[in-house]
């Protein structure tokens, strides 16, 4: 594996791509082509940061191929190997919380303030948190048995395998970090696509997770970072990860669910008539989302009732990436 160091600015900026054929032919004395690259600026002044390598589809799913075999013995280990592990990596974190600071702010347009309690607090209260009951909750629980009183009747959690996350870019270090601290305390590997909005920042995060994972004796290949546009994405997501987290979707859901919401809001603008408002609402279609429907009652999704939606939109996309057919699944009539 090859370690490429590209400057702009007054930044630089270190990626470790995986092994491709590329590389390969370039080890055999063959020239290899060149990388695509993303250009890297900061949003807050234009100051030009760097680029950073393009991950292309082969090397996402080698990637995901690779987690896999590190998941799998990642797996086996105890609850209390896993808040060590998670520890360490809050540790991390603290040990070099100027450095981190300063990375987000370049690469998000954050100030530092916004970037130590936006990103680093909310983190380490997530890894707080798992630490503190990740194990009670994914402990087996026992259940009634209901009318069969001779069995015994338990809940077991298993992990899933490797979970695929795409961030959006407006928190780069939390954006990752958020769902890979609960896919790490259940046992799973990640393959996290980040925005190319915030690339930048990247390789530094993954650097968290490989001092981490080789500090403690595990494989780096448990959470590996990947770089680029649609194609990037649209490889991850059909690459056989286990299970996918996407932001974005959520977002948009209830930006433009509450909007529809709100319009029939009347007189002072306060919480409780915004609630009142919100639950009144029929059952809706929601705005550009090719039939999506929602309503902000609390029953879309009884154990989260902030929730207003429990559909799906899917897209297949063209060969350049562009969404070009949508479809609405599990869209559920939501009870009044």
């Amino acid at each position: 594996m090859n370690l490429e160091l590209v400057t702009g600015g007054n930044g630089a900026k270190a990626h470790a791509p995986s092994t491709s054929a590329a590389e390969s032919a370039a080890g055999k004395g063959a020239s290899a082509p060149a990388r695509a690259m993303i250009a890297c600026s900061d949003p807050a002044t234009g100051e030009a940061l760097g680029e950073v390598a393009l991950d292309t589809p082969d090397e996402v799913r080698a990637i995901v191929a690779r987690a896999r075999t590190a998941q799998a013995a990642w797996a086996k280990t105890s609850f209390a190997e896993r808040r060590r592990v998670l520890g360490k990596i809050r540790d991390h974190l603290l040990a070099h919380l100027d450095e981190l600071i300063d990375l987000i702010a370049r690469d998000a347009g954050k100030t530092r303030e916004n970037a130590l309690l936006g990103e680093i607090w909310p983190v380490c209260e997530k890894l707080r948190h798992t630490l503190a009951t990740g194990e009670r909750d994914l402990r087996t629980e026992r259940v009634s048995s209901g009318l069969l009183m001779h069995k015994i009747a338990e809940i077991e959690y298993h992990p899933l395998g490797v979970i695929g996350v795409i961030c959006p870019w407006n928190f780069p270090l939390q954006n990752v970090l958020g769902p890979v601290i609960p896919a790490l305390m259940a046992g799973n590997a990640c393959v996290v696509k980040v925005s190319e909005w915030v690339a930048f920042s990247s390789v530094r995060i993954q650097k968290i997770f490989d001092d981490v994972f080789t500090e403690t004796g595990h494989s780096t290949d448990l959470v590996r970072l990947v770089n680029g546009y649609a194609e990037t994405g649209q490889a991850l997501c059909a690459s056989g990860v286990d299970k996918t987290q996407t932001v974005g979707q959520s977002i948009f859901q209830g930006i433009a669910g509450m909007n529809v919401a709100l319009e029939g809001l009347q007189g002072e603008a306060t919480p409780a008539t915004i609630t009142s408002t919100a639950k009144a609402m029929p059952w809706s279609v929601l705005p550009a989302s090719g039939g999506l429907h929602f309503r902000c009652n609390g029953k879309a999704a009884p154990a989260e009732p902030a929730t207003c939606s429990n559909g799906i939109l899917l897209a297949t996309l063209d060969a350049t990436g562009k969404a070009k057919k949508y479809v609405v699944a599990n869209d559920a009539q939501i009870p009044g």
